[in-house]
């Protein structure tokens, strides 16, 4: 410290008196204490013979506490996303003039996000000065604001509960994102098969900045679809009430086969733009509207029985609705008197009025007639409603007599004692007949028969086909004469002329020529000159029948394919009936079939010679498919050149040939064997090898393989018909012998 005394010499008077001024310096961060000084004043001219004339007197300063800091801070701003941690160091500097326990604060309306790491208080020593005491801050934003907007707060050291210095600290906040969604309905109910309704969806911002979101539904059955008005949606940040929340039209839309059980949860998700999780999902429950609908035919209205025999009317009724509904069945007029016997069963032979239809299926119900007549033609006719129950819609919107949720059908029993009957069995040839079958079949596979059709009636009558079963796993169709069959078929009674060549009756236009017997018809097979090619044979149709697999099938499926051919006139008569057996299985095979011998011979030396075999190579599977034909490798100097008959879908790779057949088709493969030269084709050899076939889907597991032989003789000279393996040892001996002679020759 430095001391200074203004004026440092005063004139003074006898008895008199004036004030001298001592000014301390007091140094910045002077430690605090109490330091004392004497002053003294001394006489300078004093005549005193004992000395000078002087006092002294003591002062003292007392220097107080002194609680003083400065803060550095590491870093002065920083750029955090919501929820992330950043650190700086604050280093208070002792700027007062003692010890003292410093606290560190914050202060600011974010201050919240920051704090210290470790304990938060601390002694700030003088140390002459220089003392310094680290904090480290952590700072966590949250995304109570907006998205990159600036926050800034002090750190402050604090003595107690008063801050002695501050740093100050902006903070960059990132964007939070988020959304929340929300449908204007939480379901939509009763939407009508082949209709459309709709909603509203709303996606709310719950982030700190504008954003736009992905918006996307759950997948749905076949058939349902949802439109979103967009894809996207955009807003601003969650502080903006007006413009937070964007919202679009959702619409459901239904196919025309939806059932009224169908009951669809639709899940709607809000998602980032680019990629990530859901931010929120909102479930939506669509319902099916109940339509009653149905339709039916009836195959057969007229039938003729014998007396105190019945008659069978098939009726076949569709539940065109999109629900499960009850039908009755009821005669309400008959026009005999007194009235005959009538009842109603199903397929099964089970009498009932009234029975369950599922949505969108068929049943066959059938009115039983008893032919209660005593006179040669004697009818009766009968009117038969079909009500739909489930249907309460009575009205006539087409005004044709018959309420909406009814059907009515005529139909007329007659007595007669002819026989009205028809007969079908499976022709696989002229030879082969059956009345059931099995196949296998892959999904999408197909497969066709030839059924015989016969009118084992009395007159000239038509058929009507009537199927069962593989309902969901196979369709089929029938076709005669090229065209589909969608009704009944005339079947004439009586005899054709019958080419055995063809296989076929011979028709005049576009009916057959037919004859009451078979002296009859041979009249006219002479009449029409063909009697070289045809003869009398009693005559029947050949309808074809074709099974396709659906392609939705899966391997391991099948069932059982009915199929009753009835005369129109007499359907109760169902003894004419043939059964498929349906497996749905994908086969890959393959066979071959050698063309010729399976052993040749060859002629070392002959220039192009070489054998060549050829075979077919079969798929026997029931798909197109991919094989693999190959060779196994020549040795001793034999080699096998493989190639394939032009046009065929086949390539060459080197050491193997692909090719690609349809199923029960063939390619042909050629094998020429190349003999080996040299000193090898000296002596006899036998060249045995493999050709190997396998579908490349299922590799070894599918193999077949044949082997081939080639026999190689050396060409014919001199002596070397001697020469075989046999003999060769016998040939060595005599040279020997012949040698040894010569020597014994030269001794003499």
């Amino acid at each position: 410290m430095s001391i200074d005394v203004s004026p440092s010499s005063v004139q003074l008077d006898n008895g008199s008196s004036e004030w001298v001024t001592v000014t301390v310096q007091v140094p910045e961060g002077k430690e605090s204490d109490k330091y004392c000084w004497e002053i003294e004043g001394v006489v300078t001219n004093d005549q005193n013979p004992n000395g000078s004339a002087s006092d002294l007197e003591e002062f003292s300063l007392f220097i107080p506490e002194l609680k003083k800091c400065d803060v550095t801070l590491s870093k002065s701003s920083l750029s955090l996303e919501p929820g992330e941690t950043g650190t700086l160091l604050a280093t208070f500097s002792n700027e007062g003039n003692t010890d003292w326990q410093i606290n560190v604060g914050f202060n600011g309306s974010k201050s919240s996000w920051a704090g210290v790491d470790g304990a938060s208080s601390g002694m700030l020593n003088y140390d002459n000065g220089n003392g310094e005491k680290e904090f480290t801050i952590e700072i966590t934003p949250d995304d109570s604001v907006e998205a990159n907007s600036q926050n800034s707060f002090y750190i402050e050291g604090k003595d107690g509960n008063f801050w002695k210095c501050r740093g100050e600290v902006t903070v960059t906040v990132g964007q939070s994102r988020g959304a929340t969604i929300s449908l204007g309905n939480t379901g939509i109910y009763d939407i009508p098969p082949g209709q459309d309704r709709s909603t509203t969806l709303t996606v709310t911002n719950t982030g700190n900045g504008p954003d736009t979101f992905r918006v996307a539904a759950s997948s749905l059955p076949a058939g349902w679809s949802v439109t979103l008005e967009s894809s996207t949606i955009s807003t601003q940040s969650r502080f903006n009430n007006a413009e937070k929340s964007g919202t679009i039209d959702v619409t459901i839309s239904l196919p025309l086969d939806a059932l009224a059980t169908e009951e669809v949860t639709i899940v709607f998700s809000v998602l980032p733009q680019s990629s990530g999780g859901a931010y929120d999902t909102a479930e939506l429950v669509a319902t099916v509207k109940a339509v009653h609908a149905m339709s039916g035919e009836t195959p057969a209205d007229d039938q003729t029985g014998r007396s105190d025999t019945t008659v069978q009317f098939p009726i076949v009724v569709n539940n065109d609705g999109n629900t499960l509904d009850r039908f009755r069945f009821s005669v309400i007029s008959q026009t005999a008197q007194p009235a005959w016997g009538k009842h109603f069963e199903t397929e099964d032979g089970t009498i009932a009025t009234e029975v369950d239809i599922p949505a969108r299926s068929t049943i066959t119900m059938y009115l039983v007639v008893s032919i209660d007549g005593e006179e040669e033609l004697e009818s009766t006719r009968l009117t038969v409603r079909v009500t739909n129950l489930g249907d309460n819609n009575n009205g006539d919107a087409d005004e044709n007599g018959v309420p909406d949720n009814q059907l009515e059908f005529m139909f007329r029993a007659i007595l007669s004692d002819r026989d009205f009957a028809m007969d079908v069995i499976i022709m696989n040839n002229a030879d082969d007949l059956s009345r059931n079958e099995v196949l296998i079949l892959p999904p999408g596979g197909t497969q066709s028969f030839d059924l015989k059709v016969t009118n084992t009636g009395d007159l000239t009558d038509e058929a009507i086909f009537d199927f069962s079963g593989l309902t969901g796993i196979a369709s089929r169709e029938l076709i005669y004469r090229g065209m589909p069959v969608e009704g009944p078929i005339t079947i004439p009674k009586g005899w054709g002329a019958f080419n055995e060549t063809t296989g076929t009756f011979y028709y005049d236009g576009n009916s057959p020529l037919l004859g009451s017997t078979e002296d009859k018809i041979f009249e006219k097979i002479v009449d029409n000159g063909i009697v070289d090619s045809h003869v009398p044979m009693p005559f029947y149709a050949i309808v074809t029948l074709e099974i396709e697999v659906n392609n939705g099938a899966e391997n391991g499926d099948g069932g059982l394919l009915e199929l009753v051919v009835t005369s129109v006139s007499n359907a109760a008569n169902r003894s004419g009936k043939v059964t498929f057996s349906l497996s749905v299985e994908t086969v890959l095979d393959a066979e071959l079939i050698i063309l010729g011998d399976d052993e040749k011979d060859v002629t070392f030396g002959q220039i192009g010679k070489s054998p060549r075999f050829e075979v077919d190579v079969m798929n026997t599977g029931n798909i197109e498919a991919e094989f693999k034909i190959f060779s196994s490798v020549g040795v001793r100097g034999w080699n096998v050149i493989l190639g394939y008959e032009y046009g065929a879908e086949c390539q060459d790779k080197g050491d193997h040939i692909m090719c690609m057949i349809p199923a029960g088709e063939t390619v042909q493969i050629t094998a020429k064997v190349n003999p080996p030269g040299g000193e090898t084709a000296e002596v006899e050899d036998v060249f045995t090898f493999t050709l190997s076939v396998e579908p490349t889907e299922i590799g070894l597991a599918g193999r077949e393989n044949i082997k081939l032989t080639v026999n190689g003789e050396p060409e014919q000279f001199a002596l070397n018909s001697l020469i075989t393996p046999n003999v060769l040892y016998g040939i060595g001996a005599l040279v020997l012998i012949g040698f040894a002679s010569l020597i014994l020759r030269r001794r003499k």
